[in-house]
């Protein structure tokens, strides 16, 4: 196998490799901005005038109880998140890293030497 069939070759699985990594780096961002705007809505205020209502004050400090909860967890699972959506970034810049080297590489094979 030639030089110039090889490098067609990894270029075409380092393609691969970039759009597997790029698909897995987008599903992580997409549950990370989920669990984001999960916490975000637990963040809500009532109304002011719904608080001069002794029955909806205590509704709502029920609720902030188990908010406090739910963000303890969310906050958790953001962290757990995080970290993967890191380790995806990492490993899709490699992949890209790659692509664009056997690219250079492939431009160079085609130019004609002088």
């Amino acid at each position: 196998m030639k030089r110039a069939e090889r490098l067609l070759r990894l270029r075409k699985m380092a393609g691969m490799v970039l759009e597997l990594r790029a698909a897995s780096l987008a599903k992580a961002a997409a549950e990370r901005e989920a669990t984001k705007e999960k916490l975000a809505a637990l963040n809500r205020l009532p109304d002011a005038d719904a608080m001069q209502d002794m029955t909806e004050a205590h509704r709502f400090l029920v609720y902030e109880g188990w908010a406090a909860g739910r963000r303890a967890r969310l906050n958790q699972q953001l962290a757990r998140q995080e970290v993967v959506w890191r380790s995806e970034l990492a490993s899709a810049r490699q992949a890209f890293g790659r692509d664009q080297v056997l690219a250079k590489l492939q431009e160079e094979k085609r130019k004609p030497r002088i």
